[in-house]
């Protein structure tokens, strides 16, 4: 069976999961323009959802769903725009974008999760440290540190986000990106403690995170 087109899903969508008189009437408009056939202009109705005006959780089902888009640019708007909303409910969509194909897209995911600031993101955050694209892993780099200094104080669960607490705590704001990356893999491999965590960013931060 052939597939159904991703705008066709979005109207199903629309139809079905809410009513659209729950939304503000420039929400709906652009949300109804998110099914759009021409793809530039499902592109600005994706950009206009993430713009402070028009952010309204009633539209993120559809921005997660334009994740999907067969265009690249409008699913790094949708990124973008779920980035901006902030909504935890994001995560998981904002994972699996990790895996696009397009390195712009998988940039501008990495850049959400680091605005949503989830800990359940941390893992799929230390893969991008590896992409193949040094923009994407720079910006992971960036995640993880925006994530890091969110902890502070917190009860987390699980091997990666104890690591990242553990140095994440002593990031400035903003933090070399060496230091981050250098700093969140030493902890993971067990080579920072509690009492040695401090010292060990501060003397990453005095060679801006350039050792090997």
């Amino acid at each position: 069976m052939k597939p159904m087109p991703l705008f066709k899903r979005i109207a199903r969508l629309f139809r079905r999961k809410r009513d659209p008189r729950e939304m503000p009437p420039e929400v709906r408009k652009h949300v109804k323009l998110l099914q759009h056939s021409d793809p530039n202009v499902r592109e600005h109705a994706a950009q206009e959802l993430g713009w402070e005006r028009n952010r309204h959780v009633s539209a993120l089902p559809y921005l997660k769903e334009a994740l999907q888009d067969p265009v690249s640019i409008v699913r790094w708007r949708s990124a973008d725009a779920l980035g901006k909303n902030r909504d935890p409910s994001a995560v998981p969509h904002l994972i699996k974008a990790l895996q696009d194909p397009e390195s712009d897209v998988r940039g501008e995911a990495v850049w959400a999760l680091g605005e949503i600031r989830h800990a359940s993101a941390i893992p799929h955050l230390a893969n991008a440290l590896r992409d193949k694209n040094s923009r994407v892993s720079s910006a992971a780099a960036e995640a993880l540190g925006k994530i890091g200094n969110s902890l502070q104080g917190k009860t987390v669960e699980g091997r990666e986000a104890k690591a990242l607490q553990l140095v994440g705590q002593y990031f400035n704001k903003p933090e070399y990106l060496g230091v981050i990356r250098k700093a969140y893999l030493a902890a993971l491999e067990g080579k920072v403690t509690p009492e040695n965590a401090r010292l060990f960013v501060k003397q990453l931060r005095a060679l801006k995170g350039n050792v090997k």
